[in-house]
């Protein structure tokens, strides 16, 4: 893959810089050179490189940062980023547990950091439209960048579930309990996984896939929402 840039390897000891409680040492390991790195990778994604112009020219939002990716949260034992702007979007997200990291499109359903659960209900209803719309090539998508679903229902928000691939396409059709977070994408474990994680170029590829296969998704969901 030829890029200007390549994301840092995820190796064991980012896995064990993530597993612990406190949040200010998570920060001192990634806030620095190592969240630069990625995002100056994610930055010059094909699919990522032009999101803000697109949310200012077709969507009407008038964004201030001109690089799609910047931020960074923490929680106990997890830190994740997504699209400027895209807090009540279907936010481009990439997310590192003690367990796997992510890549892909998240919906956050609660009230943290501005958030407007009604707003976000609304775009993830967009989505649903369109994948029974697209049903042949979501599901296709889903089978051939072996997406997972992570997700928490509000009724337990301390209780992570992971969907997997085979399950995917029936379950984002039939949620039957009201959600606090819904992630679609690309799920690579600590072990499993770590002939990937480990080598940037491959990381790079998986990445650059998942975020091209996503991007339609969010322009069309987006542009549905605005008519909202």
């Amino acid at each position: 893959m030829s890029v200007a840039h390549l994301p840092p390897p995820i190796t064991s000891a980012e896995f064990a810089a993530v597993e612990t409680a406190d949040e200010s040492r998570i920060e001192k390991f990634f806030g620095g050179a190592w969240k630069r790195t990625l995002h100056q990778f994610f930055n010059q994604l094909p699919s990522l490189k032009d999101l803000q112009d697109f949310r200012r020219r077709k969507l009407g939002i008038r964004a201030r940062e001109a690089d799609a990716f910047g931020t960074f949260a923490t929680n106990p034992g997890h830190w994740y980023s997504f699209h400027h702007g895209g807090r009540n979007e279907a936010q481009f997200n990439f997310g590192l547990r003690r367990e796997y990291c992510r890549f892909g499109l998240g919906f956050e359903f609660s009230e943290k950091k501005g958030g407007d659960p009604f707003r976000v209900h609304a775009v993830y209803t967009c989505f649903l439209h369109e994948v029974p719309t697209h049903a042949a090539s979501f599901d296709a998508a889903v089978r051939q960048q072996h997406f997972e679903v992570e997700w928490v229902a509000r009724k337990n928000v301390n209780e992570l579930h992971v969907i997997p691939t085979r399950e995917v396409p029936d379950w984002i059709r039939n949620l039957r309990e009201d959600p606090y977070w819904i992630f679609i994408g690309r799920l690579l474990r600590a072990g499993t996984d770590d002939g990937v994680l480990g080598d940037p170029v491959r990381l790079a590829e998986v990445a650059a896939n998942v975020f091209a296969t996503i991007r339609p998704w969010y322009e069309s969901t987006q542009l549905c929402a605005r008519s909202i």
